[in-house]
């Protein structure tokens, strides 16, 4: 098991953005009040994660998240304005 670090920053107003995991039952549930790094421990290897939420529907309307821990290297992720439909990534856990 690798421990996996969550973060976001959000711009434009409210949101809120929730993470899943294919092999682990956590689920990681974030907002524009939550800024501090959520933890998550995954078995070694390739793990899947699904994103859905929204990012403020106005100008400048974003959130950021950032991946760090146990896992290669992870390039930050925008998701723009509006509405996130469910959205498949996969991450590599090296510990």
């Amino acid at each position: 098991m690798g421990t996996v670090k969550f973060q976001t920053h959000m711009s434009g107003g409210n949101g809120n953005l929730q993470v899943t995991f294919d092999n682990v039952a956590d689920v990681l549930t974030f907002d524009q009040n939550s800024d501090d790094p959520q933890e998550v421990d995954l078995p070694q290897g390739a793990n899947g994660y699904t994103v859905t939420g929204a990012a403020s529907p106005g100008p400048g309307g974003n959130i950021h998240l950032i991946i760090t821990g146990e896992v290669d290297e992870v390039y930050p992720q925008d998701f723009g304005p509006g509405n996130i439909p469910d959205q498949s990534f996969a991450i590599f856990v090296t510990s």
